[in-house]
């Protein structure tokens, strides 16, 4: 899920906010925001660090007791500092390896979901 965006000043703002739904093979997963490859909006002092982690709901997603199913709004705004043209984007970040993720899985697909992520300049 990714959106470009041109502020027209550089010293504008950007409104980020969207709604992602998530769905994994594991019980913690982490959504993450980038703008373009830049992590932002998020904690510090862990690897598990994102604008939101997954609802739990063990569906057994995969054979899997463990899986997780979640849906979270985002709202943050951003200083990029730039007049060029810049991507947000969400990603799904899972410390493991070899799990099932998906984010904006299909509607015929098991958890079904969308998402959706907007922008808006604020100029200053």
């Amino acid at each position: 899920v990714s959106v470009a965006i041109t502020p027209k000043f550089a010293t504008s703002k950007i409104l980020i906010q969207g709604h992602v739904s998530t769905v994994s093979n594991v019980n913690h997963i982490m959504v993450r925001l980038y703008r373009d490859s830049t992590h932002i909006g998020y904690g510090t002092g862990s690897t598990m660090s994102g604008i939101i982690s997954s609802e739990l709901d063990n569906n057994n997603f995969g054979n899997n007791g463990n899986a997780s199913f979640g849906a979270g709004g985002v709202s943050y705004l951003d200083s990029p500092a730039t007049s060029s043209a810049i991507t947000y984007k969400f990603t799904l970040y899972q410390p493991g390896p070899g799990s099932a993720l998906y984010i904006n899985r299909s509607p015929s697909g098991y958890q079904g979901a969308s998402s959706n992520l907007t922008v808006m300049e604020i100029a200053q």
